[in-house]
């Protein structure tokens, strides 16, 4: 076999798998997930759902707010959200905030 064709098999050998493994990783790269979803419920003491609370969430390493109010039936949903750590604030129009922190993942 001649030294020019032998290299050339060498690197078709080497590079194939090489360019098989990067073009998963391109894959696997682009299927990773960098947002989600945040869904509650907020219920008075007696058990009753809090129609119109307010709900806020604010991105903890951005400091991006996003303010929601709860249904009829006191839910709330957001999808799109940056994963990470959230501060979640609850307000009631008769009583102060309630605060929690939150992970979004």
């Amino acid at each position: 076999m001649d030294g020019g064709l032998a290299i050339m098999n060498l690197i078709r050998r080497v590079l194939a798998p090489a360019s098989v493994l990067c073009l998963a990783a391109g894959v696997l790269l682009e299927a990773q997930i960098d947002t989600g979803t945040i869904l509650g419920r907020v219920l008075l003491e007696d058990g009753s759902p809090a129609v119109k609370a307010q709900v806020s969430l604010r991105h903890q390493d951005t400091n991006q707010l996003v303010d929601l109010l709860t249904s009829p039936a006191g839910y709330f949903r957001r999808d799109g959200l940056r994963v990470g750590k959230y501060q979640l604030t609850v307000t009631l129009p008769d009583s102060g905030p309630k605060f929690s922190e939150i992970w979004i993942c």
